[in-house]
């Protein structure tokens, strides 16, 4: 499964006329748009929005190991406007390292994400609102090597933006965002699935929890425990250290 993860409806349009997504329902706390095993969902701005969708998003299809893929634009105080990036660190309350097993197909550069639109860009690094609200909540559902954000170069703090234009900045982009989605499947096809068996007497909601908590401890290089609630504090105690 593929997660596609954009903050606003112009940075998605793109995405969803390319993948050929059609909406899943008006009604939801977040628009969703699905084809076969994609999805994208529309966070609205803010890391805490992020963090909530990535979980809301989840929850709607549950799937083991799912590719996480924030795509969106950023700030950034001297790149090209156009320019994409993938991000190997992202700076906010707290530190994030994006897990690279492959050759990132563009440059990368660190992310700060700011709690409120910076019209000082100071620090030579991309600026966004959402990255790190978004990594942290899906670190919580997937390997680490398969959460990655693309962030493309639309101001320096003092352009006025507007919805076209993002767009266009997305449109331009969207085969690089394909070729970084194919060779996150590849690598996702090359991580084993759970190698230890589920405790007895497990519900089947809480079967599936134990394959996704077993496949991200065994990404993640731990022995893992032997029951659901000391699996889940064992993931939920490693990530933040591991991250850091």
């Amino acid at each position: 499964m593929l997660y596609l993860v954009c903050a606003i409806p112009c940075e998605a349009e793109p995405l969803i006329r390319f993948f050929g997504l059609k909406s899943l329902s008006n009604e939801l706390p977040f628009r969703i748009f699905s084809r076969g095993e994609i999805s994208l969902v529309i966070t609205g701005v803010g890391r805490i929005a992020a963090a909530t969708a990535c979980g809301y998003l989840h929850g709607q299809f549950a799937k083991t190991n799912p590719i996480w893929l924030n795509v969106g634009i950023a700030g950034h105080p001297t790149a090209e406007i156009g320019n994409p990036f993938m991000v190997h660190k992202i700076e906010g309350a707290r530190s994030f390292y994006p897990s690279f097993t492959f050759s990132p197909p563009c440059p990368t550069a660190p992310l700060l994400t700011v709690d409120k639109p910076a019209k000082e860009l100071s620090k030579e690094c991309l600026y966004d609102m959402e990255g790190a609200g978004f990594y942290e909540s899906a670190a919580r559902f997937s390997s680490l090597e398969l959460i990655h954000l693309v962030k493309i170069v639309s101001d320096d703090g003092a352009q006025i933006l507007d919805k076209n234009r993002v767009s266009a900045l997305v449109e331009k982009q969207i085969l690089l965002i394909e070729e970084i989605t194919l060779t996150l499947q590849t690598l996702q096809e090359e991580i084993h699935l759970p190698t230890t068996p589920a405790p007895k007497r497990l519900s089947a909601t809480e079967q599936h929890q134990w394959k996704r908590l077993i496949t991200q401890a065994e990404a993640l290089g731990l022995s893992p425990k032997e029951d659901l609630p000391s699996l889940r504090k064992q993931i939920e105690d490693h990530v933040p250290a591991h991250l850091h």
